[in-house]
């Protein structure tokens, strides 16, 4: 797993990542559908035959877009929106199998086409994309505060274990301060006895106390 990929983690729970990934992959779409829209009336504006260059570079860009678009619409993305998105996710898609015709032409677009690339990027594709990144978003604040919930009843839950064995810890600690009373009154083989008692719940109390902190300095970080 790549940097950028690795989850983060609050109480042994993972935020969402691939959103963040898919969001800058979206960007970078949007970024080429631009590049060539732009492209593609350079072409067409020239006058005389096209300057191979300039073939390049809407080639380079549409394939740029498709590859970028690759990325962002994984099986996991395109099922999870696509109750609220198909129509964005269909109209980028399409965008790139009409750029990709486009870009192939021998002769470059004529001047309709181009003019449709960029009427079609400006009018469709872009505002698709970017309503797709907006449902993406508020998809990942929504798991995030979802994992925020299940962290924060976690901590409560271990918090509330950790009180218990306090208070374990604390009864421990009386009964081995009463028994030694009692050895103290009883005298003899009895108090003796009594006596070894009350040093073993006196160990039992401290060993329950420092299995608390430990625990609870190990949670907190």
């Amino acid at each position: 797993m790549t940097a950028p990929d690795r989850p983060r983690k609050v109480m042994g729970l993972s935020f969402p990542t691939e959103e963040e990934r898919v969001v800058v992959a979206l960007g970078r779409s949007r970024d080429h559908a631009l590049s060539a829209a732009a492209a593609a009336v350079v072409l067409a504006s020239a006058p005389d035959d096209p300057d191979p260059a300039d073939v390049t570079r809407l080639r380079s860009a549409a394939t740029a877009y498709a590859a970028a678009l690759e990325q962002a619409l994984t099986p996991q993305i395109e099922q999870r929106f696509r109750t609220d998105c198909a129509a964005d996710i269909a109209c980028a898609r399409q965008f790139a199998d009409h750029l990709n015709s486009v870009a192939q032409a021998p002769a470059g677009p004529d001047r309709a086409a181009a003019m449709a690339v960029l009427h079609r990027a400006d009018d469709a594709v872009l505002p698709a994309l970017v309503h797709l990144t907006e449902c993406i978003l508020r998809q990942a604040a929504i798991d995030q505060n979802a994992v925020l919930d299940a962290a924060q009843a976690r901590n409560d839950k271990l918090e509330s274990l950790f009180h218990a064995m306090r208070q374990v810890g604390r009864t421990l600690d009386m009964v081995s301060i009463n028994t030694a009373v009692e050895a103290s009154r009883a005298g003899g083989d009895q108090g003796r006895a009594f006596g070894v008692i009350a040093a073993e719940v006196r160990t039992l109390a401290r060993r329950v106390s420092e299995l608390s902190e430990q625990a609870s300095r190990s949670i907190d970080g």
